[in-house]
């Protein structure tokens, strides 16, 4: 594995624990079903991306992820669907951004959770 992809798969584990402490935390929120649900819905993209880093490398991952996005874009989710994914994907083109224009990633991730994720309506 190139250097950038295992500073991306490092950043994409960090995203999961993340994803996954909110999960905990989400009976504690608001309205814990759709909390619970973001989590888990960004906790499974960043591992599926990790996994997919792993396997076939950063070019083929960022191709797949602005595949999945763009079908994404294209669903009507008027009732909250997929929030979660498609937030983990957005911020995975970043970070993927990031790391192949300043091949570096480990910026990015500094201030990682400090601020909670806004679901995107």
């Amino acid at each position: 594995m190139h250097k950038e992809d295992q500073r991306l798969f490092g950043s994409l584990y960090t995203l999961e624990q993340l994803a996954e402490q909110d999960l905990l935390s989400a009976s504690a929120s608001g309205d814990p079903v759709y909390w619970h649900q973001q989590a888990l819905e960004r906790m499974e993209t960043y591992r599926e991306l990790r996994i997919t880093l792993h396997r076939y490398g950063s070019t083929f991952v960022v191709e797949h992820a602005q595949d999945q996005l763009a079908k994404l874009n294209k669903l009507s989710n008027t009732k909250g669907q997929y929030h979660g994914q498609r937030q983990a994907l957005e911020l995975f083109l970043i970070l993927a951004a990031d790391a192949i224009t300043h091949h570096t990633s480990a910026g990015f991730l500094e201030h990682a959770g400090t601020e909670r994720f806004v679901p995107v309506m």
